[in-house]
Order: structure tokens, then C-alpha cells, then sequence
């Protein structure tokens, strides 16, 4: 009998005890998850297919909703607005990217910037297993842009797309309008450091 009593009071003495524990693993999960929720989250993965609305200009569309999607790590000759004409290729350039989606949808892959300073998208767009921003560069109708912090993946796809296009002497790099353009125009990669001499861009289509 007494063997039963001790027996049953270690038993009623674990419970608690495990109870204690459990408790105390519960509360170390949830300070876990809330640290992970203040760490930098990673960029997310291509979204699901949506439709394009419009294109406004090689780098820029426009969805159903009002948003404007900018492509990351491409710059297009600017199109025709009401103060300037469109610069050489920017027409081309809007073809292309007209050309290229089509009717068919598109997903967007965001980096660690989501928006530019006009409120824009920032995305890469793929149409299928093509990238957007990187056909524009290769075909010679952008410049590579690395004015935001971009993946180092793509920017290298950029740059080879461009030196590509440069050689091949493709669309702004063709003759005889690439001397003007290595003469007026920004560096032919633009870089972040062009923003901070203060030279101020169009928030149209740019």
C-alpha cells in the first residue's frame, strides 16, 4: 500500500513538471517566431502570372489596377512626352517589349527595393522562361542599369547582355548613332552614383 501511494505521488509530481516544461518550450517557439518576423525578409519568388494592361514604354507597364511596373536593371530611351520628342530607340524599344508580351502574361520577381522613388514596381519581368529586362539590354534597346541594389546573378546577365550588344553593334549601339550616344548620353551602365549628382529624371515612363 505504501509502495501505491509513493508511486502515485511521484506521478502527480511529473505531471507538473512536464506541463512546466512544455509550457516553457511553447514560450521559447513563439519568442523564436517573433525574432524571425523582425529579421529582413528574403525577396520573394516570381509571382503568379498576371496580365499586362499597357505598355508605356520599353521599361515601364501598366497594369489593370493603376499600378506601374518598372523593370529593374534596365534603362530605355525615353519616349515622347509634351516638354521633349521621344529619344533615338525609344520607339523601338516600346515595340519590342510590346512585341514580346503580347497577349501573354507575365510574372514579376522583386528584389530587395519593391518601389522607386515615383511610387513605381520595381520587377524583373519573365514572359515564360525569358527575361525581360535582360532581352532589352541584349537586343540593344537599354542601357544596364544598377541604380538600386540588385541581385548579383542578374546584374552579371545585364552586363553580358550589354558588352554583347555594344559588340554586335545592336539598336543605340549601331552606327551612326552610338557615337552620339557614348558622347551625350549617361555612362553606358548606369550606376547609382549618376542619381546622386542630382541630375533629376522624368517620373513619366522613366
Amino acid at each position: 500500500m505504501t509502495s501505491r501511494r509513493r508511486a502515485s505521488s511521484r506521478a502527480t509530481w511529473k505531471w507538473p513538471v512536464r506541463r512546466g516544461l512544455l509550457a516553457a518550450a511553447g514560450i521559447a517557439a513563439l519568442l523564436r517566431l517573433a525574432s524571425l518576423s523582425r529579421e529582413p525578409a528574403q525577396p520573394p519568388r516570381a509571382a503568379d502570372p498576371t496580365a499586362v494592361h499597357r505598355v508605356v514604354d520599353g521599361d515601364t507597364l501598366l497594369m489593370a489596377t493603376g499600378t506601374r511596373v518598372r523593370l529593374l536593371g534596365v534603362d530605355c530611351p525615353e519616349v515622347r512626352h509634351a516638354e521633349a520628342p521621344a529619344e533615338p530607340w525609344a520607339d523601338e524599344a516600346t515595340a519590342f517589349t510590346r512585341q514580346a508580351i503580347g497577349d501573354r502574361p507575365v510574372r514579376f520577381e522583386y528584389d530587395r527595393e519593391r518601389l522607386d522613388r515615383y511610387g513605381r514596381l520595381l520587377a524583373w519581368v519573365w514572359i515564360d522562361d525569358r527575361l525581360l529586362n535582360v532581352e532589352l539590354v541584349r537586343a540593344g534597346l537599354g542601357r544596364a542599369e544598377v541604380r538600386y541594389p540588385i541581385r548579383t546573378d542578374y546584374r552579371r546577365r545585364l552586363e553580358q547582355a550589354q558588352a554583347e550588344a555594344e559588340q554586335a553593334g545592336r539598336g543605340m549601339w549601331s552606327e551612326p548613332r552610338q557615337a552620339d550616344l557614348r558622347a551625350d548620353g549617361p555612362p553606358p551602365i548606369v550606376r547609382r552614383s549618376s542619381e546622386a549628382s542630382g541630375t533629376a529624371r522624368r517620373s513619366g515612363g522613366h
